[in-house]
């Protein structure tokens, strides 16, 4: 059974762990070795993985842990991925990809009704909401911000 409420209670106890240099700090940097990355990186995926692995939970992209891109071929290829928000539940993923490949990826933590947003909790962002931010922290982000969903409850 997917443990959503671990996963949301680890983000939430995570929320204002900074960065002490440029993707970097010895928390952080569990999180990265966790996803098999030794040194200074972008750090959203591997601190969704972080908290998973937390949580007991090890199923996600056997390579490629640290990358939004491999958790969304992953959940592709599981048939748990959904662009309705409607579908999404607290623990499960959000994320974003760019054209360069680059993107973010964050833990749902509550789904408004109607135009309400997406309340989720973040690695590697900011008060702008930036994907290279220096945190994690809780963001509100409208659904349109948002490219897809990782449906993790589905994998009960």
């Amino acid at each position: 059974m997917y443990p959503s409420d671990c996963v949301v209670a680890t983000a939430r106890r995570c929320i204002g762990v900074r960065e002490t240099s440029r993707n970097w700090s010895e928390r952080i940097a569990v999180w990265l070795r966790w996803a098999g990355i030794n040194y200074p990186a972008p750090w959203c995926a591997a601190w969704i993985s972080g908290v998973l692995r937390t949580c007991g939970e090890r199923r996600g992209p056997k390579i490629g842990r640290a990358s939004v891109s491999a958790w969304v071929r992953w959940a592709k290829a599981q048939r748990l991925h959904a662009t309705a928000r409607v579908l999404a539940k607290p623990g499960d993923l959000a994320y974003w990809l760019n054209a360069d490949g680059t993107g973010h990826i964050g833990i749902v933590e509550r789904i408004g009704h109607g135009f309400d947003p997406v309340e989720s909790i973040e690695g590697n962002t900011n008060d702008a909401g930036s994907r290279e931010g220096d945190a994690v922290a809780p963001k509100k982000r409208n659904a349109s911000e948002w490219h897809g969903y990782i449906l993790m409850h589905k994998l009960d």
